[in-house]
């Protein structure tokens, strides 16, 4: 998955099982200018967001199905999480507890500091 809506930062967010995966579904949004990709290896799912990657300009009908979809595919890839999308939008949003992702890497906010994750 990845998508272009992440709160705070809206830096694309990505979640893969292997770097073809990710390249997949980054380049899609890119191409796409932003929404969110939803790629595996029989398939690939397209939500766009238009506005700013963040932004949708589908009816709200339409756009509840298309949400409905994001949150089954992340259920059924393994993804545990109440309010799926949430969960994972939030994942860079670096203010909140516990442990977050940001583009300088992985952030500590309770101590405040990036994490040294390679000499762990």
């Amino acid at each position: 998955m990845c998508s272009s809506w992440a709160h705070d930062s809206h830096n694309l967010l990505v979640l893969a099982t292997s770097v073809e995966l990710a390249v997949r579904a980054v380049n899609r949004v890119i191409a796409e200018q932003g929404g969110i990709a939803l790629v595996d290896e029989s398939e690939e799912t397209f939500i766009p967001l238009p506005y700013g990657g963040i932004i949708s300009i589908e009816p709200i009908a339409v756009l509840s199905g298309q949400i409905q979809q994001v949150r089954t595919w992340l259920v059924d890839h393994g993804y545990q999480a109440r309010e799926e999308i949430m969960n994972f939008a939030v994942l860079s949003l670096p203010v909140s507890p516990e442990l977050k992702i940001s583009d300088k890497g992985l952030v500590d906010v309770r101590k405040q500091q990036l994490v040294d994750w390679k000499n762990q």
